[in-house]
């Protein structure tokens, strides 16, 4: 109704989580890792795999928040959760974090490598997949600051200890398990998921621009 004064909103920092909420940022992988060492240890390789899949989706989700440091933590212990992410998921998570950031600055522009994959047929992105890792470490270290080259060579060599302990020094199927299932986890390409409105707003721009030009 006009004239009807609006309420106001109180500002909420959306960074600012309650305990329980950061809890639920820090946990929300583990039930799916257990779930599937668990039934890889009991050889039941469909259920495993289908929660190693919900793992690795719900592990994206807790590396975004943490390459923003927005999971409620310390920037120190932020940082100790992506090497741990890192360990688990099969990676640098702060490599991904170094090609991330420019991700939402230059969404599907050449600057954007996380989108990369999003400018290519759907053939391409499939076949180019497991080079995709490959060319976001590299280009990281390239890019990165020194204390994140720092973090980005400190987990790529927690990654080659731990797949050598998992799979030449120790004996136990679901650590084997676990690391042969992260492997083509690792190499699927980032979607975009600003791919299709920053395209649609081209398009529109394009238009007007034609219109303009024609008048």
């Amino acid at each position: 109704m006009a004239g009807t004064p609006r309420p106001r909103v109180q500002w909420k920092d959306l960074r600012a989580l309650s305990g329980l909420e950061v809890a639920h940022e820090l946990l929300i992988s583990a039930p799916w890792l257990a779930g599937s060492l668990v039934a890889a240890a009991w050889g039941q390789h469909v259920p495993a795999l289908a929660c190693s899949f919900m793992f690795f989706l719900t592990g994206l989700r807790q590396a975004h928040n943490a390459q923003h440091y927005a999971l409620g933590l310390s920037p120190l212990a932020t940082d100790g959760v992506m090497l741990l992410l890192s360990v688990a998921m099969l990676g640098s998570m702060h490599a991904v974090q170094t090609n991330h950031l420019p991700h939402h600055r230059f969404c599907l522009e050449e600057e954007d490598v996380e989108g990369s994959s999003a400018r290519l047929s759907a053939w391409r992105a499939i076949t180019l997949g497991p080079l995709f890792p490959i060319r976001l470490h590299r280009e990281a270290l390239a890019m990165a600051s020194a204390r994140q080259r720092r973090w980005i060579h400190a987990e790529l060599a927690a990654n080659a200890a731990w797949i050598i302990v998992a799979l030449v020094m120790l004996d136990v199927a679901w650590l084997r398990y676990h690391v042969v299932a992260m492997g083509p986890a690792s190499a699927t390409p980032r979607s975009s998921r600003c791919g299709r409105s920053i395209t649609a707003a081209r398009r529109r721009a394009g238009r007007s621009r034609a219109r303009s030009a024609a008048v």
